[in-house]
């Protein structure tokens, strides 16, 4: 009986795999971008340097894939590469993927009609260096179309975004449109940064990516069939399985905490502090002539915060404590070695961790929903500001970090969002503070969306490990090293008794 029940699945899959369909639903995807455009915007007039920017192109370059089945994250069953100006396409008789990169523009296409998968991958990137006190913001038309008879089986995403890389702290934007249902839409999409005293430099790219791929008829026989072969392996092979995570776990944790046992111990404390304030937000009518005044109305809060705390040991998981807050106001964990503190009011947020023994954490949220009349653009910002403190950087536990910044989406057509954000994040010892800001754009019909102020902040701290003076250690080791010396000598006079009136002998003589 016992055999039979083992090879029972192994029947079934073998059954339904051969009763499986191959019925497909024809789906595509498209999305296609305009050159980047570039605003520039003097933040100090008095200094008598004119806003500049030195934009460089690194990357101009298409991928085209084609898979097997619906899976994007497997191997390619073919692939073409194209850069520069031209156009490339992969194609049978399930479908096809196309990309055509132009001086204006850059659009590529997915189609599949049978089985498989298609993508299409688009890249236009850039290196830029911005001259002191310049704000710049970066653009673009992004459009996609989705046709597609089963959810999930095409997506198209255009992606805008960047960082800067000659500063600490970390300073990143990003918006991305993404389609998800059937339709089209052309929608820009915008980020920005802005320099201080210095020049800066940073990196900017826009990029698409238009996925279809066939759909199996539902239910999928043959997918019901691996289900029950994986949970037929799995049962065989239980007993033996279940058991090595708990040794490895064991063994990893006994090991983490030696290492931290091992490690010198530092009076310091480490501690992050993370705030986003001064919310503010700018309209701006894109159709004069509609006769509709650009307006927003918060329509309701978001308000959510936490914090954390973990005095056993600093590489434990789940915290020993949490704390959480679900409305404007504050709250804290204070403990003898450490503290962590969420502060939220309606679109600002706090949060704080301070740690002398042990790992705290804090994070917080401060925002609104909200409604956009059509045809209208709102820059949101905020004032981001960081501080973070601790002993050695480059020695791990001991650790400080904050980050702050705004994020949000709105959906401004049917089946299409677009989501934006920009953080400012550190984990370096010191302070900065800067100006951060999103955008979002509404269509042909009133906007709907979020936006929210974020603050985290998480610190972990190791009490010193009492060290004796090196003097000490340094008796402390020769003795033992003269204990077992004359410890081997004695066990082996122990075994062979001769030797041990020799050794015996041999000690009177010496005093």
């Amino acid at each position: 009986m016992s055999s039979i029940q083992a090879v029972l699945p192994w029947m079934l899959a073998v059954v339904l795999g051969c009763c499986s369909g191959d019925g497909r639903a024809d789906s595509s995807a498209s999305v296609k971008f305009s050159r980047l455009a570039v605003e520039l915007f003097d933040l100090n007039r008095a200094d008598g340097i004119e806003p500049g920017i030195a934009l460089s192109e690194v990357e101009r370059s298409g991928f085209l894939f084609q898979y097997p089945f619906p899976d994007p994250s497997g191997p390619a069953l073919r692939e073409d590469q194209l850069e520069g100006n031209g156009s490339a396409t992969l194609s049978d008789s399930n479908g096809s993927a196309s990309i055509t990169l132009q001086d204006a523009s850059m659009d590529g296409a997915a189609v599949v009609i049978g089985g498989g998968a298609y993508t299409a991958l688009l890249t236009d990137r850039f290196t830029f260096t911005l001259t002191p006190y310049t704000r710049v913001v970066f653009s673009s038309l992004a459009e996609s179309a989705l046709s597609a008879v089963t959810a999930q089986s095409a997506l198209a995403v255009v992606t805008l975004g960047g960082q800067l890389t000659s500063m600490a702290p970390f300073v990143s934007f990003e918006s991305s449109n993404v389609r998800l249902d059937p339709g089209s839409s052309a929608v820009p999409i915008s980020v920005e940064t802005s320099s201080g005293d210095f020049a800066v430099a940073g990196d900017i790219a826009l990029h698409g990516y238009a996925y279809a791929g066939g759909v199996m008829p539902i239910p999928e026989p043959g997918a019901w069939a691996m289900l029950l072969a994986g949970l037929a392996v799995l049962a065989a092979t239980r007993g033996r399985r279940l058991r090595a995570p708990g040794r490895l776990k064991r063994s990893a944790l006994t090991a983490a905490l030696a290492a931290v046992a091992a490690a010198s111990g530092i009076a310091q404390a480490s501690s992050g502090s993370a705030s986003i304030h001064d919310f503010t937000f700018e309209l701006i009518d894109l159709d004069e002539t509609d006769g509709i005044t650009p307006s927003l109305m918060f329509t309701s809060d978001i308000v959510n915060g936490a914090v954390f705390a973990n005095m056993n040991t600093v590489l434990g998981n789940p915290w020993d404590e949490t704390r959480s807050l679900t409305h404007y106001g504050a709250d804290s964990i204070d403990k003898p070695q450490g503290a962590a503190l969420v502060e939220l009011s309606p679109g600002s947020a706090r949060a704080a961790a301070h740690a002398g023994r042990g790992a705290f954490s804090a994070a917080g949220s401060s925002g609104y929903a909200f409604t956009l009349t059509p045809h209208t653009h709102v820059r949101f910002s905020a004032i981001a500001q960081l501080d973070v403190a601790h002993y050695n950087p480059t020695s791990p536990p001991d650790l400080g970090e904050a980050e702050a910044g705004l994020l949000g989406e709105i959906f401004s057509f049917p089946g299409q969002r677009t989501q934006f954000d920009s953080f400012l994040v550190s984990s370096t010892p010191g302070s900065s503070s800067r100006t951060l800001a999103v955008h979002a754009y509404s269509g042909d019909v009133l906007a709907t969306g979020y936006i929210r102020a974020d603050a985290r902040a998480f610190a972990i701290g190791v009490s010193p490990i009492p060290e004796p003076a090196p003097w000490a250690m340094l008796l402390a080791g020769l003795s033992l090293s003269a204990l077992s010396g004359q410890w081997g000598a004695i066990r082996a006079c122990s075994r062979r008794p001769g030797q041990a009136r020799l050794f015996l002998r041999a000690l009177r003589h010496h005093r």
